[in-house]
């Protein structure tokens, strides 16, 4: 609210215009000319941020809708759409109170985005060198401490990375196959022969 532009002004009151002129010459008779007008009012000019509406503007400064309205000289609340920036009246005693409340809030707000942001930077902190080779050292002393306790430091074992002999599977298939569609056809075909020859010597 320090930062903000402030506009000063004296608004006529409600009461001061539309009243009678008999009414309005009692006041200046009675009370002088500052019973026609309205304690002296500031306006004050301030952005409009996102979420920001008439009703909530009005709620946050304590000001009529209508009011905001008039020194703004808006006609429907579609033309606040339309602003970047929008007075406010307010009186100097409430100008007074909005502006220490605006400060400790931005004290707050100060404060909590700072811890927000360090809170981010700590979260998205990218693993240094030591970190790594910190983790590297772990891995490799759990592998270590996972390998079996015969094999010694100093000891290799070699593996036969030679393919399988299969030249003795390959023989045992082909005399199985010779076996079974030549040797067995034949002994059959003789037991057959056989058979038929005695069958004829017999008759």
């Amino acid at each position: 609210m320090d930062n903000e532009p402030v506009v000063e002004f004296a608004m006529r009151s409600r009461i001061g215009r539309t009243g009678s002129d008999g009414e309005r010459g009692e006041r200046r008779s009675g009370n002088g000319t500052a019973g026609s007008y309205a304690p002296e009012i500031v306006l004050v000019e301030k952005p409009i941020k996102p979420g920001d509406t008439l009703n909530k503007l009005s709620i946050q400064y304590a000001v009529n809708v209508a009011e905001i309205k008039r020194a703004n000289n808006l006609v429907s609340d579609q033309d606040f759409l339309a602003l970047t920036k929008i007075k406010i009246p307010l009186s100097r005693l409430r100008l007074a109170m909005v502006s220490s409340t605006s400060e400790d809030d931005e004290d707050v707000l100060d404060s909590t985005e700072r811890t927000h942001l360090i809170d981010e930077n700590l979260h998205t902190r990218e693993p240094s060198v030591e970190d790594i080779l910190r983790k590297t050292d772990t891995n490799i002393a759990q592998i270590r401490d996972a390998l079996p306790n015969g094999h010694s430091s100093g000891s290799f074992h070699f593996v036969d990375a030679r393919p399988p002999d299969s030249g003795y599977s390959l023989f045992f298939v082909l005399a199985a196959v010779f076996l079974i569609f030549i040797v067995v056809p034949l002994i059959l075909t003789l037991i057959e022969e056989e058979e038929a020859v005695q069958t004829t010597h017999t008759n």
